[in-house]
């Protein structure tokens, strides 16, 4: 526990100091993918807090983004809309932080609203991009796959095309600086769905954080959760493996979901404790679990 204390010591020396020092890393929003409408009322300004540990919250009002932070480079996790990347970016500079110092990026779900602004991180930062591999090859594709529930038949990218990405399996754990997170796959929102988990400690306190993927059972109108019986069985068994994650601390791509802004107090710094509940992964996941059966009664008297 002595060596976090000294990190942790070491990095809020970097937050009050290290400002001046930043690179001018440029982080821009893709041109071929304007955000407005329905895109830029999620892509309000919010200001960047610490949750625990090294993990920060430095997404949007309505998206979640984190970042991991270790003396020998940060971990991003989701990037929301394209547009979202310069606010993401100011955020971790904010902080004290330099985004130049991003080498793991990794993502919940290959929607434009959690991924869209991936490869603009990954192309200012050269930071490695891990995904199950169904998210993959979304990702490489800039479109859902056809057997994704919100799939849409379209020739244009649903999102910026992400390159070079490392394919990881279920269980498998990627490590920056003293930071390990672990991969749970979590396919039913979309095919290759991924929640991931991570320890983080400050002196004697040590929690489990988890960032739960997306359990919506939405979908375009044409597809049908019990017309897919592998696909149905998959869901349930995420929405199951959401529930016995490792989660002192619930964070999800959506944070109005668990409530997570609302325990931030306007203008003040965030108590950590606010954000500790050992039963929120559980909830999240029952919550969808009943939407889910909802949704096949739904499909049953239609």
């Amino acid at each position: 526990m002595a060596r976090h204390w000294l990190r942790r010591a070491a990095a809020l020396a970097v937050t009050a100091f290290a400002s001046p020092a930043l690179s001018q890393t440029e982080i821009v929003a893709d041109p071929a993918f304007p955000c407005e409408g329905f895109c830029a009322t999620y892509n309000e300004p919010q200001p960047p807090f610490k949750i625990f540990g090294d993990t920060y919250y430095i997404g949007t009002t309505r998206l979640s983004t984190l970042l991991i932070t270790s003396d020998d480079g940060h971990i991003l996790v989701d990037g929301g809309f394209p547009g979202a990347a310069p606010v993401v970016a100011e955020n971790i500079r904010s902080l004290g932080f330099d985004p130049a110092d991003i080498r793991l990026i990794v993502n919940s779900h290959t929607h434009i609203d959690h991924v869209g602004s991936i490869a603009a991180f990954q192309q200012a930062t050269g930071a490695e991009v891990a995904a199950s591999p169904a998210a993959a090859d979304a990702m490489e594709a800039g479109h859902a796959m056809s057997n994704d529930p919100q799939y849409r038949d379209t020739p244009d990218p649903d999102f910026p095309p992400v390159a070079n990405l490392r394919r990881v399996q279920d269980g498998e754990m990627l490590t920056v600086g003293v930071n390990t997170i672990t991969a749970h796959f979590t396919p039913g929102h979309t095919p290759g769905g991924t929640s991931w988990t991570w320890q983080e400690c400050e002196g004697q306190t040590c929690y489990d954080i988890a960032y739960a993927d997306s359990l919506n059972p939405i979908s375009s109108d044409t597809f049908e959760y019990s017309a897919n019986p592998d696909y149905l069985a998959a869901f349930r068994n995420s929405i199951q493996v959401v529930k016995d994650l490792p989660c002192d601390i619930g964070v999800v791509p959506h944070p109005e979901l668990v409530g997570l802004l609302e325990k931030v107090p306007a203008g003040e710094p965030a108590d950590a404790d606010a954000f500790v509940d050992p039963g929120a992964c559980a909830a999240y996941a029952e919550m969808f679990e009943a939407l889910l059966e909802e949704r096949l009664v739904e499909e049953a008297a239609n």
